[in-house]
């Protein structure tokens, strides 16, 4: 089911291990080792040969040596999620249950017969017409790559990883909830399945009262039957911490 999203991890994390290499090849040999000695720490450079006393007076170089000792413990970090991406990769070459059920005619017939009419049902329910958000249509700015209009860049960026993906969906459409009017960002389709689905994007972390608004709005969610991690998606945003392709990636790749 992940095999594909592994695989276009592996080209992404070899080259950031190889700017990694190439980053620490322009500090100084070997690394920083730091020891306690009573109430005071001491600073040595070992190389493979020997351990070598940096006086205080060096801090600029033991400074280098500190730089480059997380660059070290960063790279071991690519480096084991690659190995461990390997493994994986190396476990599911054998036949997946989807492949040993689809291998059996009979259940592969049927199937496809289901799944047709499920995925006739789901382009209809994708272009029928709905009541979406009425609400300050000045706000949406940001065009996106079918056209529609959305409120932010991050909007855009899951409306095109669900087109890419051939994820049903319909953006700020109407959802009564006791007697409330909701309008959730994306109301989206599981694929095999028509689950609805709802993911709701919170952009503006560090806006406490963008905060209380929203968490307000998914506690009326949950009490329609949405959960989260089951069928609510919840992410999340700030300036210091924006919403990437990636996490957009590994969310669809975890619900869908």
């Amino acid at each position: 089911m992940y095999s594909n999203f592994f695989s276009s991890m592996l080209p992404l994390l070899n080259k950031k291990i190889s700017a990694l290499e190439q980053q620490i090849n322009s500090y100084p040999d070997g690394y920083l080792s730091l020891e306690r000695n009573g109430p005071y720490v001491k600073w040595f450079h070992r190389t493979s040969k020997k351990r070598t006393y940096i006086p205080k007076k060096n801090y600029q170089f033991a400074q280098q040596l500190i730089l480059k000792n997380h660059l070290m413990a960063k790279l071991e970090d690519l480096k084991e999620e690659v190995n461990a991406i390997h493994s994986y990769l190396q476990y599911h070459n054998k036949p997946s249950k989807q492949e040993q059920f689809f291998s059996n005619s009979l259940y592969r017939d049927l199937y496809l017969k289901t799944e047709k009419s499920l995925s006739d049902h789901l382009q209809e329910w994708s272009a029928a017409p709905y009541n979406s958000n009425p609400r300050h249509p000045e706000n949406k700015t940001i065009k996106t790559i079918s056209g529609n209009l959305v409120r932010s860049k991050s909007e855009a960026l899951i409306e095109q990883s669900l087109i890419t993906n051939g994820i049903p969906y319909r953006y700020e459409c109407l959802l009564e909830v006791e007697n409330l009017k909701l309008y959730p960002d994306f109301t989206t389709r599981h694929r095999l399945t028509g689950k609805v689905i709802i993911w709701e994007h919170l952009g503006m972390m560090d806006n406490p009262q963008y905060v209380h608004t929203s968490f307000n709005k998914i506690e009326h969610l949950i009490r329609a039957g949405f959960i989260p991690g089951e069928n609510l998606i919840l992410t999340f945003e700030s300036k210091n911490n924006p919403l990437t392709p990636l996490i957009i990636e590994e969310t669809i790749a975890r619900y869908y």
